[in-house]
């Protein structure tokens, strides 16, 4: 795998530079709209090739850590959004829904919160299959107490916050 993409990444480097011949002299070559990124993610950074880190291949490592309090309340409003609340069953409105689970999810990822929406409407349909009141508060405390557990450990964090790429 590692050595399919690395011929890839080279492929793509000598695609630009043809093309760049052949677009020279056009009236709308702009080297910049004309680029190519690529971009990668792991949450195990260590276990990556280190020619992936060669210059010209993945020139930039940057590291991005959990979402904090404000980031998770904000993830939860894109989610919750699509939803249909049940307004009425303890929290006023989505916002204070979010705002409450947001501070309940210290330590879940994006994907984590992801999930924990779609539990919560799982654990709202097994309970009353129209669903008519909607998805409402105690279904997102049943699924973060029992469904949905953050996806990184406290090992896992600390060996992130401290990894350094080896070039």
């Amino acid at each position: 795998l590692a050595s399919t993409l690395l011929q890839c990444m080279d492929d793509l480097s000598r695609w630009r530079d043809a093309d760049s011949t052949v677009h020279r002299t056009g009236p709308d070559h702009n080297s910049e709209s004309r680029r190519i990124v690529v971009l990668g993610a792991t949450n195990v950074p260590w276990m990556v090739d280190k020619a992936f880190l060669r210059p010209g291949r993945f020139d930039r490592v940057v590291y991005v850590g959990l979402p904090n309090l404000e980031e998770r309340e904000s993830i939860l409003k894109v989610y919750v959004s699509n939803m249909h609340i049940n307004e009425s069953e303890g929290s006023s409105n989505k916002d204070d829904l979010c705002r409450k689970m947001a501070t309940e999810t210290e330590g879940f990822s994006g994907a984590d919160l992801s999930a924990l929406c779609r539990m919560a409407a799982v654990r709202c349909v097994h309970e009353d299959i129209d669903v008519e009141q909607g998805v409402g508060e105690k279904h997102f405390d049943h699924a973060v107490k029992h469904d949905v557990k953050r996806s990184s450990d406290d090992d896992l964090l600390e060996q992130l916050s401290s990894w350094r790429p080896q070039r």
